[in-house]
């Protein structure tokens, strides 16, 4: 049998395709859990725009096909960092 060699970016695409599979079977529904881009925006008081800049700096999921999805983030640690006194962005 030949030796199969993958690299870390295929590793990484493999990854992600695993993980976007997993959501879409799990299929979790925005609900009270998750909010939108609009409404994570509205909760921590900047815009839209810039929520999507400092995405990675929250747990959130994405829902559709490949990274057109859209972002919901959890509501609970969005509140819990501006309790916290997080400054944003």
């Amino acid at each position: 049998m030949e030796e199969v060699v993958i690299n870390d970016k295929q590793i990484q695409l493999i990854a992600d395709r695993t993980a976007d599979i997993i959501l879409r079977r799990l299929k979790p529904e925005p609900d009270s859990v998750y909010v939108s881009v609009k409404e994570a925006a509205r909760l921590i008081g900047v815009s839209t725009s810039h929520m999507y800049k400092i995405k990675d700096e929250y747990t959130y999921i994405r829902r559709g096909e490949d990274h057109n999805g859209h972002i919901y983030f959890m509501r609970e640690e969005l509140i819990n960092a501006l309790a916290a006194g997080k400054k944003e962005g």
